[in-house]
């Protein structure tokens, strides 16, 4: 089976590298928050997902999360922060398979315990045996079964980097996720 991950050469980890302070630098949570709302009310608008189908735990305190959860399954800080920000779809949308944005794919509702513990490790159902990603990672969507997509942010350097879930490979992930220490 060939590998879900590109080949990837050292001159693609250099670029990475490079790259890495720019996007730092040109990371604004606010403005992904805003981008990440605003798309959601443009698909209630679209009339792809219902009406009021999504909250947002600075406006609606009942929406927020478990922030001693968050810290306890491993979630840095600033992922917490973020966390705390995010819009939630609500389960009309999390739930249904043919409001998913990504087939074989739903959005995480990290307000619910089994999400935000899923995500620290967000690979299959069998997601309690996988590794745990590294704790600047947060996901945003996982696989709905065994395969599917994974969209993750990385909070450290400000990135959405691409990442695929396959039953027999598990999560691949480009280098762009590697640790920078």
């Amino acid at each position: 089976m060939a590998s879900a991950t590109p080949n990837v050469t050292p001159a693609d980890i250099a670029e990475i590298e490079t790259r890495k302070s720019q996007c730092q630098a040109q990371f604004n949570v606010n403005e992904f928050i805003t981008a990440l709302t605003t798309f959601y009310q443009l698909l209630i608008t679209m009339g792809f997902w219902p009406q009021d189908s999504f909250s947002v735990p600075a406006q609606d305190p009942a929406a927020s999360i478990d922030v001693d959860l968050a810290r306890e399954v491993g979630y840095s800080q600033p992922c917490i922060n973020v966390l705390q920000r995010l819009p939630y779809p609500d389960d009309r949308v999390v739930y249904n398979r043919e409001l998913r944005l990504l087939e074989d794919t739903r959005i995480l509702d990290l307000r619910i315990e089994e999400d935000l513990r899923r995500g620290r490790h967000p690979e299959g159902t069998d997601f309690e045996e996988s590794p745990n990603v590294e704790c600047w990672i947060l996901p945003l969507m996982a696989p709905s079964g065994q395969e599917g997509s994974v969209v993750l942010m990385d909070v450290k350097i400000g990135t959405l980097p691409p990442a695929l879930c396959l039953p027999e490979e598990g999560l691949s992930v480009l280098p762009s996720t590697t640790r920078f220490n």
